[in-house]
């Protein structure tokens, strides 16, 4: 954790969905409803795993939200605690890093956004920014709950860190010179900064990025809206890897490529699938009909949201067709 980081953020939510979160996580210490709303399913659920001696009725719950429209809930909860930019490190890490975005309600979007697109976290700033307030968990609908918060004091100076830790730093620009889309280093490591709404990104941001990548659009359409570019940018991800893993996934079943060679996996193959995913054998460096998978195993490296995992079926002429969401469960080759 940044060592000057608040001690944590969520201490109280409203909602429905913002309050069932925090009443799932365990977090809820205090509720108070509208009595009116008791008889409504959603509330009455969300009531009903709460001991009854946090709860409070009461004719009106606006005087105690932060938001304008309660939904007839609002919790006082334990925090939650931020991550450390530590835990973002990894062949996997794919984060997004919100430049000093000032409306909560965007903030909240952005991480509704990245936890469904399957982003490893957010990274934000505590100064000249929104905070991580109950409009922010409300419009995050119950995703700030589960997706990892590194709160830090200086964004450039986190951006280098990350790099340090081995991320490749992609800042959304609508000037800048490559598209977001099929971006290649989007299979990388990867911290994609979104700017502030109306400034876009800071100068010393820009400097920190590696790639400056636009969202290709209709002329005179304008800009996008902060949490709309964050969406695109975290779905991308994802997609870059699943065709990346499709691509690898073709050209070990091409037998055009792999010509007279065993098909990796098959009784007449010295080769496993996971050796094109995490390393190269050293018995393959020399076997010229194969380089051009060894060539692709570090973008598969990083692809573990959409990798093929290895499912022998007899009479198949691939044993590895399948495709799944995650190889977690495969056993690195060491």
């Amino acid at each position: 954790m940044d060592p000057m980081a608040p001690t944590g953020y969520g201490n109280r939510v409203e909602g429905v969905h913002a309050v069932a979160a925090a009443v799932a996580a365990g977090r809820v210490r205090r509720l108070w409803v509208e009595s009116r709303r008791l008889g409504r399913s959603e509330i009455s659920a969300v009531v009903g795993q709460i001991d009854p001696g946090l709860v409070s009725e009461v004719r009106d719950v606006r005087s105690y939200a932060e938001t304008e429209v309660p939904q007839g809930l609002v919790a006082e909860c334990d925090p939650i605690l931020p991550v450390g930019l530590d835990s973002f490190a990894g062949e996997d890490s794919a984060v997004l890093v919100l430049d000093h975005i000032e409306d909560p309600h965007n903030v909240g979007a952005i991480a509704r956004s990245a936890f469904a697109a399957g982003m490893g976290g957010l990274v934000v700033s505590r100064r000249r920014a929104s905070p991580l307030s109950a409009v922010a968990f409300k419009a995050a609908a119950g995703a700030l709950e589960r997706l990892p918060v590194a709160i830090v004091g200086s964004i450039p100076e986190a951006l280098s860190r990350l790099k340090e830790k081995g991320l490749w730093v992609i800042g959304l620009d609508a000037e800048g010179d490559s598209s977001l889309f099929g971006l290649n280093l989007l299979t990388e490591p990867a911290a994609v900064v979104v700017g502030a709404e109306s400034a876009g990104l800071s100068t010393l941001v820009r400097k920190r990025c590696d790639v400056l990548a636009s969202i290709p659009m209709t002329a005179g359409a304008g800009s996008l809206n902060a949490s709309v570019s964050a969406a695109l940018a975290s779905f991308e991800i994802p997609i870059t890897h699943a065709g990346l893993a499709q691509l690898v996934e073709q050209l070990i079943c091409n037998q055009q490529v792999i010509g007279s060679t065993p098909v990796p996996g098959s009784p007449e193959s010295p080769y496993d699938i996971r050796d094109f995913a995490y390393r190269a054998p050293s018995s393959m460096t020399s076997d010229p009909s194969l380089v051009r998978i060894w060539s692709a195993r570090a973008r598969l490296r990083t692809a573990s949201r959409s990798a093929a995992r290895a499912s022998i079926s007899e009479g198949n002429r691939c044993p590895y067709r399948s495709m799944v969401t995650d190889i977690d469960e495969w056993p690195r080759c060491t």
